[in-house]
């Protein structure tokens, strides 16, 4: 059982897009890109030379499965956007607590979009709770609450798909 954030993510874009699978398969493209974007922003920060940046930025897609795009689309994508975004909000050398919340809130993105992340992302605020105490506090607590939000928020859907399904039953015992 996947988390909700890819469904609702892939809802929204169709909202925009149409329902179609070429749709999705266009969208799901987006966190490949960013993933692309986040590569190449990280070896700017390091120093790394253009010819480095490019590279690694381009040989990104090679080590991406591209059935995640265009054969079937999944979460898997969307789980290593996430958490690279917040990784990449995280590793700084001055870490203030704007940063740190933001990349404890998308650390539990990642996690709404596929479990596997946990021991990784887990690692990775353990860390920062031993390294830097104050903005690894903050980060736990941005990732606990966005967690606790999302969770609220599939319960309150499943609630609701729950409460649709026995009115259905109900209302279908009443005419059989």
């Amino acid at each position: 059982v996947y988390p909700p954030l890819y469904f609702w993510l892939m809802w929204l874009l169709t909202r925009v897009s149409g329902l179609s699978i070429w749709a999705l398969r266009v969208w799901a493209l987006v966190p490949l890109v960013g993933c692309m974007a986040l590569v190449g922003m990280h070896l700017r920060r390091i120093g790394a030379a253009g010819p480095i940046v490019w590279g690694g930025v381009f040989l990104l897609p090679a080590c991406s499965t591209w059935s995640w795009c265009f054969v079937q689309p999944r979460c898997d994508p969307w789980l290593v956007f996430f958490a690279f975004a917040g990784l990449y909000v995280l590793a700084t050398a001055e870490l203030s607590r704007a940063r740190a919340v933001t990349g404890g809130a998308l650390n539990a993105a990642a996690l709404f979009c596929k479990q596997t992340g946990l021991f990784g992302l887990g690692a990775v605020h353990l860390h920062l709770l031993f390294s830097n105490r104050r903005a690894g506090l903050w980060a736990a607590f941005a990732a606990v609450g966005a967690c606790l939000v999302l969770l609220g928020l599939g319960l309150a859907q499943f609630g609701s798909q729950m409460l649709h399904s026995m009115l259905v039953l109900t209302v279908r015992r009443e005419f059989d």
